[in-house]
């Protein structure tokens, strides 16, 4: 048993390795790799942390920072519906309809600094500093508090890097390369301005987040998976080992920044969800209309014309310089007008039931007096329709292996409670492991009929988000315990609050993790609460015509809006 370090001021920083899994850590650590990550779990705590439901990064990294649930801080996807609308908009820090944990602290005169989280844009006026994350339209942006930090970063490190450098190849494995040396300077870049940061700024708290482990997941988990339907063993015996090298380099900036910090703070090594292999998904609107519950305009030449254009496409690949390309995607991009507005245009909403919104499984009912155009009536046949649903898709099965698609269908009051469930989808379909509803988004949304039914492979993504994430803690204050469970991420907001003295919000729906914490700690500071955080009321949480075509651009590159 280690020597408690009593002190008066402790401090806690957080590391979080989005999408970060167990799943990855363990075999690396038996290899013996990851040995910072390995030294952090040896000398303290550590275990699964459950995700929310969905465990999407908007809705996750938003609940990790209120300690709530999405029915109470409002954010549900990227993307929102529009009131008495069929539209959506992208959600950003001012959808959030509760205080982060970095305003708390900065209302009790805690100095902060807070870098890359999702859903962050515009950041907070906070005590210390803030660098909004991916939700940042660029760095023209107003995008960091103080205004007048980007500047001294500009200066210092060059342009800002929001996620991915090099962003992400319509054909992964035609771009391996560029995608790889784009993850790695990503890290680097990340360590690089955290480390300046946190040495030129007094801070109590600190959070930066890394993308890395997230994204390399997402493109290349086909290289790791031999069982993978677009294994390819000739890219495989090339890059195998490409997503343990970014882990290692993870590992080699966790072990940097936490020998940084003095003996006074508690280390946190956290993830937003897991991950894991995706071999299959369900086209949602599709499978809607096939059974009756959606109905489609004229049918289009959506697909002819899809093909068409992929093909040329392709085959200018190989000819045109690529700098051109890049210079044509540019051009593209300014005349480029916005689907996402209205990615549901295509339907018949007179003769729709339900259809499907968003970038996660969220089913929602056409039901009147809340859609323009609702047919069905609330009450009895509201339910009535959300049991029918709920039984059809636990009927769904792969067609090739007979194997269930669906784990299990949520009705909105399973999941969340609060003020905001008019924000939230009416079901949320959660996917036995290896199948999920993140595809060819706008081709499910149009309508547009693909061969094979409902299910198809994946092109890029070969791996998405699992429930059980990551939780690494150790510091003066935390015991050597190992293993623990029951670890949610609703539950670090007050557990910081509570390790850094300070009450926690009676509406947070997270618990602190005391069975971490020293027990004379516990014993000699009993925990207390306060009155519920107040909604943070913002005026706009829209963006701008241009900045929303950019989220979108950066999404889709992402392949959440493929």
């Amino acid at each position: 048993m280690k020597n408690t370090v009593r002190t008066n001021k402790p401090k806690v920083f957080i590391i979080g390795l989005d999408g970060a899994t167990f799943d990855i850590i363990h075999p690396l650590i038996e290899k013996g790799k990851l040995r910072n990550i390995a030294r952090l779990m040896k000398n303290g705590s550590w275990g699964k942390l459950r995700s929310t439901i969905p465990p999407l990064s908007p809705v996750a990294w938003t609940s990790f920072a209120t300690g709530k649930n999405a029915g109470k801080h409002g954010i549900f996807d990227f993307l929102r519906r529009e009131p008495d609308s069929y539209q959506m908009r992208f959600n950003n820090a001012n959808s959030r309809c509760s205080k982060p944990i970095w305003a708390l602290l900065s209302e009790a005169g805690k100095k902060v600094g807070i870098i890359n989280v999702t859903m962050s844009y515009p950041p907070d006026k906070v005590n210390g500093l803030m660098i909004s994350g991916m939700d940042t339209p660029g760095d023209e942006s107003p995008f960091t508090y103080p205004l007048e930090l980007y500047q001294e970063i500009k200066e210092k490190f060059g342009k800002y890097i929001f996620t991915t450098e090099s962003g992400v190849p319509e054909d992964i494995d035609r771009e391996t390369e560029k995608f790889i040396r784009g993850i790695h300077n990503e890290i680097k870049y990340r360590l690089n301005i955290t480390e300046y940061l946190m040495q030129r700024n007094a801070w109590d708290f600190f959070v930066t987040i890394f993308l890395a482990s997230d994204s390399v997941c997402h493109f290349c988990w086909k290289y790791t998976d031999i069982n993978h339907p677009n294994y390819n063993p000739k890219m495989a015996s090339k890059y195998a080992n490409v997503i343990d090298n970014v882990y290692e380099k993870l590992d080699d900036a966790v072990g940097k920044l936490a020998d940084s910090v003095d003996e006074d703070t508690t280390v946190i090594i956290m993830s937003d969800h897991g991950f894991g292999p995706v071999y299959k998904v369900l086209y949602i609107n599709r499978w809607l209309c096939d059974k009756g519950y959606l109905k489609f305009a004229e049918k289009s030449n959506y697909r002819r014309l899809h093909r068409m254009f992929s093909y040329v496409k392709r085959e200018l690949k190989k000819v045109v310089p690529e700098q051109f390309v890049e210079k044509r995607k540019e051009l593209g991009r300014r005349k480029h007008k916005s689907q996402i507005m209205n990615p549901l245009y295509n339907v018949k909403w007179v003769e729709t039931k339900a259809f499907s919104e968003g970038t996660y499984g969220a089913i929602f009912i056409n039901l009147k007096g809340r859609e323009p155009e609702g047919m069905v009536k609330p009450g009895s046949a509201y339910e009535q329709l959300r049991h029918q649903l709920i039984s059809d898709f636990m009927e769904v099965k792969d067609p090739e292996s007979g194997d269930s698609v669906v784990r299990k269908v949520y009705k909105t009051e399973e999941v969340f409670h609060g003020n905001y469930l008019d924000k939230a989808p009416d079901l949320l379909v959660e996917f036995n492991d290896g199948y999920d509803s993140v595809g060819k988004f706008n081709k499910d949304q149009l309508g547009i009929e693909l061969e094979g039914g409902c299910l198809y492979q994946l092109n890029n993504w070969s791996g998405n988000h699992r429930l059980d994430g990551i939780l690494i803690t150790s510091g003066p204050l935390v015991r050597e315990l190992g293993e623990i469970k029951g670890a949610e991420i609703i539950d670090i907001a007050p557990t910081v609050l509570y390790l850094m003295g300070l009450p926690v919000p009676k509406d947070m729906d997270g618990k602190v993790l005391k069975e971490i914490i020293d027990d004379d700690y516990v014993s000699m500071n009993p925990i207390t609460f306060t009155e519920d955080t107040k909604v943070d009321h913002r005026k706009d949480n829209n963006y701008s015509q241009d900045d929303e075509k950019k989220i979108e651009e950066r999404l889709r590159n992402l392949g959440y809006l493929a």
